[in-house]
Protein backbone atom coordinates (compact mmCIF):
# COMPACT_ATOMS: atom_id res chain seq x y z
CA UNK A 1 0.00 0.00 0.00
CA UNK A 2 2.98 2.80 0.64
CA UNK A 3 4.81 1.41 -2.61
CA UNK A 4 1.47 1.93 -4.37
CA UNK A 5 0.71 5.58 -2.70
CA UNK A 6 4.72 6.66 -3.50
CA UNK A 7 3.79 7.24 -7.61
CA UNK A 8 1.02 9.84 -7.29
CA UNK A 9 3.10 11.93 -4.56
CA UNK A 10 6.22 12.05 -6.53
CA UNK A 11 4.02 12.94 -9.53
CA UNK A 12 2.24 15.64 -7.45
CA UNK A 13 5.85 16.55 -6.54
CA UNK A 14 7.03 17.19 -10.09
CA UNK A 15 3.90 18.30 -11.47
CA UNK A 16 4.06 20.99 -8.38
CA UNK A 17 7.85 21.85 -9.31
CA UNK A 18 7.00 22.35 -13.22
CA UNK A 19 4.21 24.84 -12.06
CA UNK A 20 5.97 27.05 -9.88
CA UNK A 21 8.73 26.47 -12.57
CA UNK A 22 11.07 25.46 -10.45
CA UNK A 23 12.11 23.04 -12.84
CA UNK A 24 11.75 22.69 -16.54
CA UNK A 25 9.26 20.82 -17.90
CA UNK A 26 7.00 20.60 -20.69
CA UNK A 27 3.99 19.47 -18.92
CA UNK A 28 2.94 18.83 -15.39
CA UNK A 29 0.08 16.51 -15.38
CA UNK A 30 1.67 12.95 -14.79
CA UNK A 31 -0.73 12.63 -11.49
CA UNK A 32 -3.20 11.55 -13.97
CA UNK A 33 -1.59 9.03 -15.16
CA UNK A 34 -0.93 7.41 -12.00
CA UNK A 35 -4.21 6.91 -10.29
CA UNK A 36 -4.37 3.59 -12.44
CA UNK A 37 -1.18 2.22 -10.54
CA UNK A 38 -2.49 3.50 -7.40
CA UNK A 39 -5.42 1.26 -7.74
CA UNK A 40 -3.60 -2.00 -9.06
CA UNK A 41 -1.52 -1.50 -5.55
CA UNK A 42 -4.26 -0.50 -3.38
CA UNK A 43 -6.48 -3.94 -4.55
CA UNK A 44 -3.54 -5.97 -4.87
CA UNK A 45 -2.69 -4.86 -1.16
CA UNK A 46 -6.18 -5.06 -0.01
CA UNK A 47 -6.75 -8.76 -1.65
CA UNK A 48 -3.11 -10.39 0.29
CA UNK A 49 -4.72 -8.62 3.51
CA UNK A 50 -7.96 -10.69 2.64
CA UNK A 51 -6.45 -13.56 2.03
CA UNK A 52 -4.10 -13.43 5.20
CA UNK A 53 -6.99 -13.36 6.95
CA UNK A 54 -8.97 -15.68 5.31
CA UNK A 55 -5.88 -17.99 6.24
CA UNK A 56 -6.00 -17.04 9.76
CA UNK A 57 -10.00 -18.28 9.94
CA UNK A 58 -9.09 -21.24 8.05
CA UNK A 59 -6.36 -22.16 10.56
CA UNK A 60 -8.79 -20.99 13.56
CA UNK A 61 -11.41 -23.87 12.01
CA UNK A 62 -9.17 -26.35 12.06
CA UNK A 63 -7.69 -25.66 15.19
CA UNK A 64 -11.46 -25.47 16.72
CA UNK A 65 -12.06 -28.41 14.88
CA UNK A 66 -9.28 -30.45 16.13
CA UNK A 67 -10.30 -29.28 19.85
CA UNK A 68 -14.17 -30.03 19.37
CA UNK A 69 -13.21 -33.92 18.09
CA UNK A 70 -11.14 -33.80 21.28
CA UNK A 71 -13.66 -33.16 23.25
CA UNK A 72 -15.69 -35.01 22.05
CA UNK A 73 -13.58 -38.03 21.87
CA UNK A 74 -12.70 -37.42 25.97
CA UNK A 75 -16.73 -37.29 26.35
CA UNK A 76 -17.27 -40.60 24.67
CA UNK A 77 -14.66 -41.94 26.90
CA UNK A 78 -15.97 -40.87 29.67
CA UNK A 79 -19.20 -41.60 29.32
CA UNK A 80 -18.45 -45.03 28.33
CA UNK A 81 -16.85 -45.50 31.80
CA UNK A 82 -19.57 -44.22 33.61
CA UNK A 83 -21.74 -46.79 31.77
CA UNK A 84 -19.26 -49.65 32.79
CA UNK A 85 -19.19 -48.50 35.72
CA UNK A 86 -23.15 -48.18 36.32
CA UNK A 87 -23.03 -51.30 34.88
CA UNK A 88 -20.81 -52.54 37.42
CA UNK A 89 -22.06 -51.00 40.47
CA UNK A 90 -25.59 -52.17 39.36
CA UNK A 91 -23.78 -56.58 38.98
CA UNK A 92 -22.18 -55.31 43.12
CA UNK A 93 -25.54 -54.42 43.81
CA UNK A 94 -27.59 -57.32 43.04
CA UNK A 95 -24.52 -59.83 43.81
CA UNK A 96 -24.68 -57.97 47.38
CA UNK A 97 -28.42 -58.59 47.50
CA UNK A 98 -28.64 -62.16 46.55
CA UNK A 99 -25.79 -63.02 48.83
CA UNK A 100 -27.68 -61.38 52.02
CA UNK A 101 -30.90 -63.22 50.77
CA UNK A 102 -28.26 -66.38 50.94
CA UNK A 103 -27.41 -65.70 54.07
CA UNK A 104 -30.06 -65.09 56.11
CA UNK A 105 -32.54 -67.65 54.18
CA UNK A 106 -30.37 -70.19 53.41
CA UNK A 107 -27.69 -70.15 55.65
CA UNK A 108 -30.04 -69.35 58.96
CA UNK A 109 -31.76 -72.88 57.68
CA UNK A 110 -28.13 -74.95 57.60
CA UNK A 111 -27.12 -73.05 60.55
CA UNK A 112 -30.54 -74.32 62.30
CA UNK A 113 -30.47 -77.77 60.74
CA UNK A 114 -26.57 -78.27 62.13
CA UNK A 115 -27.84 -76.95 65.42
CA UNK A 116 -30.41 -79.83 65.77
CA UNK A 117 -29.09 -82.65 64.24
CA UNK A 118 -25.70 -81.56 66.65
CA UNK A 119 -28.32 -82.97 69.64
CA UNK A 120 -28.66 -86.53 68.09
CA UNK A 121 -25.30 -89.38 68.22
CA UNK A 122 -26.33 -91.58 65.65
CA UNK A 123 -23.62 -92.36 62.74
CA UNK A 124 -26.45 -91.00 59.71
CA UNK A 125 -26.73 -87.78 61.78
CA UNK A 126 -22.90 -87.18 61.98
CA UNK A 127 -23.00 -87.94 58.40
CA UNK A 128 -25.14 -85.24 57.41
CA UNK A 129 -24.06 -82.90 59.96
CA UNK A 130 -20.40 -82.99 57.84
CA UNK A 131 -22.58 -82.68 54.41
CA UNK A 132 -24.43 -79.45 55.99
CA UNK A 133 -21.42 -78.07 57.35
CA UNK A 134 -19.16 -78.59 54.13
CA UNK A 135 -22.80 -76.89 52.36
CA UNK A 136 -22.32 -73.86 55.37
CA UNK A 137 -18.36 -73.73 53.96
CA UNK A 138 -19.10 -73.25 50.52
CA UNK A 139 -21.75 -70.39 51.30
CA UNK A 140 -19.47 -68.83 53.40
CA UNK A 141 -16.87 -68.93 50.54
CA UNK A 142 -18.84 -67.05 48.35
CA UNK A 143 -20.42 -64.62 50.71
CA UNK A 144 -16.58 -63.95 51.64
CA UNK A 145 -15.72 -62.97 47.83
CA UNK A 146 -18.58 -61.17 47.56
CA UNK A 147 -19.27 -58.87 50.37
CA UNK A 148 -15.72 -57.61 50.72
CA UNK A 149 -15.12 -57.14 47.11
CA UNK A 150 -14.01 -53.92 47.83
CA UNK A 151 -11.96 -53.63 50.97
CA UNK A 152 -10.87 -57.05 51.18
CA UNK A 153 -7.29 -57.91 49.58
CA UNK A 154 -6.76 -61.35 48.84
CA UNK A 155 -4.36 -62.20 52.19
CA UNK A 156 -7.93 -61.53 54.03
CA UNK A 157 -10.27 -63.94 51.87
CA UNK A 158 -7.84 -67.08 52.23
CA UNK A 159 -7.80 -66.62 55.99
CA UNK A 160 -10.93 -67.99 56.66
CA UNK A 161 -10.31 -70.53 54.03
CA UNK A 162 -7.29 -71.74 56.23
CA UNK A 163 -8.87 -71.76 59.10
CA UNK A 164 -11.83 -74.10 58.10
CA UNK A 165 -9.55 -75.81 56.45
CA UNK A 166 -7.04 -76.28 58.93
CA UNK A 167 -9.31 -77.83 61.51
CA UNK A 168 -11.07 -79.85 58.64
CA UNK A 169 -7.55 -81.74 57.81
CA UNK A 170 -6.20 -81.75 61.31
CA UNK A 171 -9.81 -83.53 62.57
CA UNK A 172 -8.41 -85.91 59.97
CA UNK A 173 -5.13 -86.60 60.99
CA UNK A 174 -3.52 -84.08 58.55
CA UNK A 175 -0.85 -81.28 59.33
CA UNK A 176 -1.04 -78.75 57.19
CA UNK A 177 1.56 -75.20 56.80
CA UNK A 178 0.39 -72.18 54.85
CA UNK A 179 2.34 -69.72 53.42
CA UNK A 180 1.64 -66.37 52.37
CA UNK A 181 3.72 -64.00 50.37
CA UNK A 182 3.09 -60.33 49.06
CA UNK A 183 -0.37 -60.38 48.79
CA UNK A 184 -1.42 -57.44 50.74
CA UNK A 185 -3.30 -54.88 48.56
CA UNK A 186 -3.93 -57.81 46.02
CA UNK A 187 -7.58 -57.90 44.51
CA UNK A 188 -8.51 -60.01 41.78
CA UNK A 189 -12.17 -58.98 42.02
CA UNK A 190 -15.43 -61.42 43.15
CA UNK A 191 -15.24 -63.99 40.43
CA UNK A 192 -11.32 -64.78 40.22
CA UNK A 193 -11.19 -64.38 43.79
CA UNK A 194 -13.68 -66.80 43.95
CA UNK A 195 -12.42 -69.07 41.22
CA UNK A 196 -8.97 -69.33 43.12
CA UNK A 197 -10.39 -70.31 46.46
CA UNK A 198 -12.54 -72.64 44.54
CA UNK A 199 -9.29 -73.94 43.47
CA UNK A 200 -7.31 -74.36 46.64
CA UNK A 201 -10.54 -75.82 48.02
CA UNK A 202 -10.80 -78.80 45.26
CA UNK A 203 -7.08 -79.37 45.64
CA UNK A 204 -7.41 -79.67 49.34
CA UNK A 205 -10.94 -81.96 49.12
CA UNK A 206 -8.29 -84.34 46.78
CA UNK A 207 -5.61 -84.25 49.26
CA UNK A 208 -8.39 -85.61 51.85
CA UNK A 209 -10.48 -87.97 50.10
CA UNK A 210 -7.39 -90.07 48.16
CA UNK A 211 -4.36 -88.68 49.10
CA UNK A 212 -3.94 -90.56 52.64
CA UNK A 213 -1.44 -87.75 53.23
CA UNK A 214 0.30 -87.09 56.56
CA UNK A 215 1.53 -83.36 55.77
CA UNK A 216 0.11 -81.18 52.83
CA UNK A 217 1.42 -77.60 52.34
CA UNK A 218 -0.39 -74.55 50.38
CA UNK A 219 1.65 -71.38 49.18
CA UNK A 220 0.18 -68.73 47.39
CA UNK A 221 3.34 -66.23 46.39
CA UNK A 222 2.97 -63.40 44.64
CA UNK A 223 5.79 -62.43 41.87
CA UNK A 224 5.50 -58.86 40.54
CA UNK A 225 2.92 -59.59 38.08
CA UNK A 226 2.09 -63.25 38.65
CA UNK A 227 0.57 -65.11 41.36
CA UNK A 228 1.83 -68.65 42.20
CA UNK A 229 -0.59 -70.79 43.86
CA UNK A 230 0.81 -74.48 45.10
CA UNK A 231 -0.64 -77.37 46.95
CA UNK A 232 1.62 -80.03 48.03
CA UNK A 233 1.33 -83.52 49.90
CA UNK A 234 3.01 -86.39 50.91
CA UNK A 235 0.24 -88.71 49.86
CA UNK A 236 0.56 -91.75 47.66
CA UNK A 237 0.11 -89.80 44.47
CA UNK A 238 -1.54 -91.53 41.37
CA UNK A 239 -0.95 -91.98 37.65
CA UNK A 240 -2.29 -89.17 35.91
CA UNK A 241 -2.79 -90.53 33.17
CA UNK A 242 -5.03 -93.06 34.73
CA UNK A 243 -7.18 -90.21 36.30
CA UNK A 244 -7.29 -87.94 33.25
CA UNK A 245 -10.85 -87.76 32.81
CA UNK A 246 -11.29 -87.75 37.08
CA UNK A 247 -13.77 -84.95 37.88
CA UNK A 248 -11.84 -83.61 40.63
CA UNK A 249 -8.76 -82.96 38.07
CA UNK A 250 -11.48 -81.77 35.59
CA UNK A 251 -12.95 -78.99 37.92
CA UNK A 252 -9.14 -77.64 38.41
CA UNK A 253 -8.56 -77.53 34.51
CA UNK A 254 -11.50 -75.65 34.41
CA UNK A 255 -10.80 -73.21 37.33
CA UNK A 256 -7.14 -72.80 36.26
CA UNK A 257 -8.74 -71.75 32.33
CA UNK A 258 -11.17 -69.14 33.91
CA UNK A 259 -7.91 -67.85 35.64
CA UNK A 260 -5.87 -67.33 32.53
CA UNK A 261 -3.19 -69.24 34.65
CA UNK A 262 -1.44 -72.22 33.51
CA UNK A 263 -1.06 -74.97 35.52
CA UNK A 264 1.04 -78.81 36.52
CA UNK A 265 0.51 -81.61 38.19
CA UNK A 266 3.45 -83.88 39.34
CA UNK A 267 2.94 -86.61 40.75
CA UNK A 268 3.45 -90.72 40.65
CA UNK A 269 2.74 -93.51 42.49
CA UNK A 270 3.90 -93.58 45.96
CA UNK A 271 5.64 -89.98 45.65
CA UNK A 272 2.79 -87.50 46.73
CA UNK A 273 1.05 -84.73 44.53
CA UNK A 274 2.49 -81.41 43.70
CA UNK A 275 -0.48 -79.10 41.79
CA UNK A 276 0.58 -75.58 40.63
CA UNK A 277 -1.08 -72.72 39.11
CA UNK A 278 0.24 -69.70 37.89
CA UNK A 279 -1.62 -66.61 37.18
CA UNK A 280 -0.76 -63.80 35.26
CA UNK A 281 -1.78 -60.06 34.87
CA UNK A 282 -2.12 -58.83 38.26
CA UNK A 283 -1.17 -55.16 38.99
CA UNK A 284 2.05 -54.09 39.77
CA UNK A 285 3.54 -55.50 43.36
CA UNK A 286 3.44 -52.93 46.26
CA UNK A 287 6.13 -51.60 47.44
CA UNK A 288 5.17 -53.22 51.29
CA UNK A 289 7.84 -55.70 53.02
CA UNK A 290 6.86 -59.19 52.11
CA UNK A 291 4.29 -60.84 54.50
CA UNK A 292 5.09 -64.76 55.20
CA UNK A 293 2.31 -65.98 57.13
CA UNK A 294 3.14 -70.09 57.93
CA UNK A 295 0.73 -72.02 59.66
Amino acid sequence: MGISLLFPLAASMHDLAVFMQWIRGSNYDFISLTSPVTLIGMGFAIAWRFSAAMRRVEGFNLELQREVDTATASLSATLSREHTLALANAHVTERLHLVRDLHDGFGGSLVGAIAQLEHRSSPEAAQVIATLKGLRDDLRLIIDTTTHEQDTDLAGLLAPLRYRWNQRLESNGIVCCWRFEDLDGCRLGATRSLDLLRFLQECLTNVLKHSRAACVGVAVVREGRELSIEVRDDGCGFDPAARGAGTGLASLAKRGLRLEGQMQIDTAKGCGTAVRLVVPGLADAPSASRQILPV
